[in-house]
């Protein structure tokens, strides 16, 4: 008996370490993926820059840094494969998602120097006196006219300073987070973090207060198990209060019957959005799930509060149960049956993240991420019945087989030749948030400079007027940051953010930040120096403008030439340069500087560009 145990654990650890990679293991499958990948050297390049992150930054990343050259100046695709594995595993790594920097956002509170906790606190406690305050104006009409205008200025004022702490907090989280997405080298972990939020989505309007642990608590566990990520959602303060977990409790009369269900906001869309997915109306089987599993689910949750709600209580909001207010019994949920207590909650949870349906509507959101839209393809001739592209089925296995790895669900993504497909490339179109961080990135911007104390010496050119309209512009495009209201979280495809509207707002902000001036030196100096020959040289319209894009491009990492001011026809160009070319030749774009140096249409160019339908494609 103990040798046949013994068999069947070795068995065990071997079908959960089956699709588990080792570094050298998937640095070997991910060098064969990009080896025989159908694309260039290029191409590859600007793949990984648009897909694992926010696009090229001149000063940080651009295509040109991930291609080698011969002595011959031509790109060396061998070496170049090289550099792009070495991105690709760079990227990999967990990093810390830091809370915004609140001394500036802050200024003229008593409590600017505090932490989250204590501001979050006096927040909450200062929206409860104003909803004390006004209850007693309610309760006593009748009050002297002083007495009632003076409690009615100080419940104004309190809600007035409530308000103001609500949105400064959000407003740093929001610079926090576009900050280190314009300026971070190697951004996959935001875009994670960002991705899973969207998926375990709360809007910041219901809590404010509790957003930035929320996405520290993500952040966290992006490269951890499902399971973690799950847990973690499921018991924090912000999600709680989202979905109304919080007021799901179960109260009985002296005979034992239940008074009043239970609030199943959150076990139903724990179901549909965070887990199983939706069940299709035809289906029917061992994955099935009905209304009486969403009401059974809910039962099971019951009691899981937040201490740190009262204005006595003067703790840090966080998860506890209440077996007083937890339903009696056990329940049964699509056939399994969960313990009574906080432990059923738990192993319900569990149970979630190892089903087959949660792996496969895992996989579906990372293959329509960072692959393609369609995620199904037709498996008959006739359109009958469809099946899921062959990365979605690997993927599922590999999360099933690792016990929901993300680490190594990601790994098996990134090495999938579908990953590295003709298919792939450019096929997808940047939402407003990537649009926004992307548009940043290709014109320069650096966010603040750190001395070695860690104290801000320079807030650089990501200022707080960039910032501010970068996020009104995401709010014209239908995109607030972290505002989604419905739990769905925003829509990830093509069709959804290629409106007129959205493409007219984005060329427009694309032409007013083309205006900016940055730092003149480096690549800006080599283009003003680069005008004044031109102009010396009588250069022609044309002449002109081609050196323009040809600069513009290369200084942007845009550009693929390992030769900077020329257009040579033997080397690959953006498919944007020839439109670009004609754009900039228009003698009506001609500026000059302050100094009236000769200046090329640069600002005209990076306009077109930044606003034309290649930048919007990643």
């Amino acid at each position: 008996m103990t040798a046949l145990r013994t068999m069947i654990l070795v068995l065990t650890v071997m079908a959960l370490t089956a699709h588990a990679q080792t570094d050298a293991q998937f640095g070997s499958h991910l060098r064969h993926a990009i080896r025989n990948s159908p694309l260039s050297a290029v191409e590859k390049a600007q793949h990984v820059l648009d897909r694992l992150g926010y696009g090229a930054h001149p000063e940080i990343w651009s295509v040109p840094n991930l291609l080698s050259y011969d002595q011959n100046g031509r790109i060396d695709d061998a070496a170049s494969d090289t550099l792009i594995q070495d991105y690709v595993e760079r990227s990999l790594a967990a990093r810390s998602y830091d809370r915004p920097e609140l001394k500036p956002l802050l200024d003229g509170f008593a409590t600017s120097n505090a932490s989250y906790f204590q501001i979050s606190k006096q927040a909450r406690d200062l929206r409860r006196i104003a909803a004390q305050k006004e209850a007693i104006l309610l309760a006593t009409p009748l009050l002297p006219k002083a007495a009632h205008d003076k409690a009615s200025d100080e419940f104004k004022a309190a809600r007035i300073e409530s308000i103001q702490y609500r949105f400064k907090i959000v407003a740093a989280q929001r610079a926090r987070f576009l900050a280190q997405a314009v300026t971070e080298r190697y951004p996959l972990y935001l875009k994670l973090l960002h991705l899973w939020f969207n998926r375990f989505n709360v809007s910041w309007e219901g809590v404010s207060y509790d957003l930035p642990d929320y996405l520290e608590q993500i952040n966290a566990n992006t490269f951890s198990t499902f399971h973690d990520l799950l847990k973690a959602t499921a018991r924090h303060p912000a999600m709680m209060t989202y979905l109304h977990n919080s007021s799901n409790f179960v109260a009985y009369d002296r005979h034992g019957v239940m008074k009043a269900p239970p609030n199943e906001d959150y076990a139903r869309e724990l179901m549909e959005l965070h887990t199983l997915g939706k069940v299709a109306a035809n289906m029917s089987g061992p994955n099935d799930y009905d209304l009486k599993d969403i009401h059974q689910a809910a039962l099971l949750l019951s009691g899981w509060q937040i201490k740190g709600v009262a204005l006595s209580e003067n703790v840090q909001r966080q998860f506890y149960y209440n077996a007083d207010r937890h339903a009696r019994g056990t329940q049964t949920v699509m056939g399994q049956r969960f313990s009574s207590g906080q432990n059923g909650g738990l192993e319900f949870l569990r149970f979630l993240s190892r089903h087959p349906l949660t792996a496969k509507s895992v996989a579906r959101m990372l293959v329509r991420h960072f692959v393609q839209d369609s995620v199904r393809q037709w498996a008959s001739a006739d359109g009958a019945t469809t099946e899921d592209l062959p990365i979605v089925t690997s993927l599922t296995q590999v999360f099933q087989t690792t016990d929901g790895d993300l680490t190594q669900v990601y790994r098996s993504l990134f090495a999938d030749p579908a990953f590295w497909s003709r298919e792939a490339y450019r096929s997808k179109v940047k939402d407003p948030l990537h649009l926004v961080v992307s548009t940043l990135r290709a014109t320069g911007r650096r966010g603040p400079k750190v001395d070695t104390t860690g104290a801000v010496v320079d807030r650089g050119t990501l200022s707080k007027a960039v910032i501010n309209d970068a996020i009104e512009l995401m709010k014209q495009m239908s995109m607030p940051l972290f505002e989604c209201s419905p739990p769905t979280g925003y829509a990830d495809t093509v069709a959804t953010w290629t409106g007129t509207a959205n493409l007219i707002t984005f060329v427009k902000y694309a032409f007013r930040e083309a205006g900016y001036d940055g730092l003149k030196d480096g690549p800006r100096q080599q283009r003003y120096d680069a005008a004044e020959q031109l102009a010396r040289a009588k250069a022609t319209p044309a002449e002109m403008a081609s050196s323009a894009v040809d600069g513009f491009l290369n200084s942007y990492g845009l550009n693929f030439s390992p030769w900077p001011f020329r257009m040579p026809v033997d080397q690959e160009v953006s498919p944007a340069a020839p439109t670009l070319i004609q754009f900039g030749a228009t003698p009506d774009f001609r500026i000059r500087d302050d100094d009236s140096r000769a200046l090329l249409p640069v600002r005209s160019i990076a306009g077109a560009y930044l606003g034309s339908a290649e930048f919007m494609k990643r």
